[in-house]
């Protein structure tokens, strides 16, 4: 049997395989398995290892932060986000993080009376509790503090849905080792078209985030339901959307699992074209902290 090729993450991601190629990852130092799906780690018991993850991307509480900006002219709107829509992440705070520190915005500052309609601010007080804001473009809206609480130092699962149907936004929280609950019901009927000209990760109204965060993917015209999120959040383990195309996002970001860590550019899995790439500003990095 001859030896297998030798290839980073990212070159195993640009191949074009057939079933059953296998392939060896440098990155991981690993064997994998290309199921006419996805490719699959291959352990040491020759079954099929699960679905991981190499980098997330370190923030430092200052500047640091995650950006994708369709009003630049380089990136492309992701949707209209006119509607239901749902968002997901992986996040993990410092040991001693500031009194507010934010966790994902939609494009434009949260200030009020500027015409942008449905912006979007969600922030994690002292304490752990998550507050979110939206405003219209009138400066109406929503600023909310009864969300569950996330913990300190540890790998959180959040999830926010807008339900237009019920008029509601739900917030959904989960960590490694606990399936995500529902935290809080918002009712409010504020859609985030904001989101159509792009989103912020670590960045906001207030400090930006000192942490790390993974795993974030943004759907259009879907209210996930608690199935869908608990199907999403995995066991607490990543998830790999290319093997349930009833989910549908339309942007998907591993935060440096397809560059093997290197530059500053996060691609969405679901286009890859380079409009549609997210970006690391200010110092942000990948690292290899991951849940």
């Amino acid at each position: 049997m001859s030896d297998l090729n030798v290839y980073t993450t990212s070159q195993i991601n640009a191949l074009t395989p057939i079933t059953g190629d296998m392939v060896v990852d440098s990155d991981l130092n690993a064997i994998k398995l290309y199921d006419g799906s996805a490719w699959r780690t291959w352990n040491s018991d020759s079954v099929v290892g699960p679905f991981t993850s190499a980098y997330s991307v370190a923030l430092d509480g200052a500047d640091d932060r995650i950006v994708y900006d369709s009003t630049s002219g380089n990136q492309t709107s992701l949707g209209s986000f006119t509607g239901d829509m749902s968002f997901v992440l992986w996040f993990k705070q410092n040991t001693s993080p500031s009194t507010y520190e934010v966790l994902i915005s939609s494009h434009h500052r949260l200030i009020t009376g500027d015409g942008v309609q449905g912006k979007f601010d969600m922030d994690i007080l002292s304490g752990g509790r998550l507050r979110t804001f939206s405003r219209d473009s009138n400066g109406g809206g929503f600023t909310d503090s009864t969300g569950g609480a996330v913990v300190n130092n540890s790998w959180n699962f959040v999830a926010h849905v807008v339900d237009t149907t019920a008029s509601s936004h739900y917030t959904y929280i989960g960590s490694t080792s606990s399936a995500p609950t529902l935290a809080n019901t918002i009712s409010s009927s504020q859609t985030l078209e904001d989101f159509s000209n792009g989103f912020k990760l670590g960045d906001g109204y207030q400090a930006n985030l000192g942490g790390y965060i993974n795993d974030f993917a943004i759907f259009d015209g879907k209210a996930l339901n608690l199935t869908e999120v608990q199907t999403i959040w995995n066991n607490g383990l990543p998830f790999n959307f290319a093997n349930d195309a009833s989910l549908n996002p339309v942007g998907w970001y591993r935060m440096g699992d397809d560059n093997s860590g290197a530059g500053t550019l996060v691609q969405n899995k679901v286009n890859t074209a380079s409009s549609y790439n997210a970006e690391l500003e200010n110092g942000a990095s990948f690292n290899q902290t991951t849940y």
